[in-house]
């Protein structure tokens, strides 16, 4: 089991690091408990912003990247148990996080993280039900569907619930 999740690790990883897949995403909209947050584009990753919070949204073909920065002074715990894939149909799901600046023991994460403020964390994140497998085929059929990601954070001892919708495009 440990084996196999260090491969989806390696995988996902991997992944973000290659050249830009055949499609191209765009972030739709950016919630923070229902408020819309301020958002734009990088090259290669959608940007949101939540006071001394940054998020970089990449969907990869492999699952889906998150960059988190904050400042110093902003405090992040990621609340696991509330974080979801939202599918074209509705359908809402875990998601398995796993991030390497935390070791290859953190992979499959469920316990809440907390992150060490001013330095940024890259989260691999990928439905449960296609840990292992591509969640965006690069011949893909969800051209065009729309799809969100939530996040709980827990941001300076308030939780907070961002909701990051996108669509592919070939």
């Amino acid at each position: 089991m440990r084996t196999s999740i260090v491969l989806l690790m390696s995988v996902l990883l991997l992944s973000a690091c290659a050249s830009s897949p055949a499609w191209q995403s765009q972030l739709v909209d950016a919630t923070a408990d229902g408020q819309a947050l301020k958002t734009g584009e990088s090259r290669l990753a959608a940007v949101v912003h939540d006071g001394g919070l940054e998020l970089r949204l990449r969907p990869v073909p492999s699952g889906v990247l998150v960059i988190v920065n904050t400042n110093r002074k902003t405090e992040i715990t990621v609340d696991w148990e509330g974080c979801a894939f939202v599918w074209p149909d509705g359908k809402r799901e875990a998601v398995l996080g796993a991030t390497p600046l935390l070791g290859a023991g953190q992979i499959g994460l469920r316990a809440p993280t907390a992150l060490t403020p001013g330095l940024p964390v890259t989260l691999a994140l990928t439905p449960a039900s296609r840990a292992g497998r591509e969640v965006f085929p690069l011949d893909t059929e969800y051209t065009g569907e729309r799809f969100t990601l939530v996040l709980a954070l827990i941001k300076n001892g308030e939780k907070k619930v961002y909701e990051l919708s996108f669509t592919l495009s070939s």
